[in-house]
């Protein structure tokens, strides 16, 4: 039987802090062992002639460079790096598929929920997985091209600056899918974008007293 663990469930709010920092240590030590970006670095001087060349900018610090055939000869550290993201991203989109694909089964076999109420978690399921396919289209496959293209010598497949443009609107295409498909928040965005003014109305009152001699 498929059960969903609340999310206010102390275990699951304590290993929170554990699983974020966890994630942070393996990213942080792969950077700092797999990959080169040293100012004196063959790698890195290449890419800072090119930046400096292409945007007329030159940045000497902070480079991350994954150099996969230095010198036309393999070079293992990167591609373990590159088989982690890699696996990552793809055991995510995987497990997002699987949550989606169970939890649409039990709410068509599930006989306790009302018609309505099947209808109501349906669309919402619905609504959570159009916001999911959001970051996928505008994270993950541009990372996944950033990353994987230069292993296989693919020049320009996706240019760094579309794959820039792409992230940076994913905050925004996240909001406006909710938005889209949720029609509360769609009737609350258009009456606030196309309502009429009405005109302003000034209330006055007025008091008498008589007073009778």
């Amino acid at each position: 039987m498929f059960q969903l663990v609340s999310s206010s469930n102390n275990e699951i709010i304590s290993e929170l802090p554990f699983n974020n920092t966890g994630s942070f240590a393996y990213r942080y030590l792969g950077l700092l062992h797999f990959c080169d970006g040293e100012p004196n670095d063959s790698a890195t001087i290449a890419l800072r002639n090119a930046c400096r060349e292409k945007h007329n900018v030159t940045i000497y610090d902070g480079w991350i460079v994954m150099e996969y055939w230095p010198n036309g000869r393999f070079a293992l550290k990167p591609f373990l790096l590159l088989l982690y993201a890699d696996i990552f991203l793809l055991s995510s989109f995987l497990t997002v598929i699987s949550l989606a694909t169970m939890t649409f089964y039990h709410i068509r076999i599930n006989t306790a929920f009302s018609e309505y109420y099947r209808r109501l978690q349906r669309k919402v399921l619905i609504a959570l997985c159009a916001q999911t396919a959001v970051p996928l289209l505008c994270v993950y496959l541009p990372y996944v091209s950033i990353l994987n293209t230069p292993f296989f010598d693919i020049n320009d497949f996706v240019s760094p600056e579309m794959s820039a443009s792409v992230v940076s609107a994913f905050p925004l295409w996240d909001a406006a899918v909710i938005i889209l498909l949720m029609k509360d928040y769609r009737d609350g965005a258009v009456s606030m974008l196309w309502r009429r003014r009405k005109p302003r109305v000034i209330a006055v009152t007025q008091a008498f007293t008589t007073c009778n001699v």
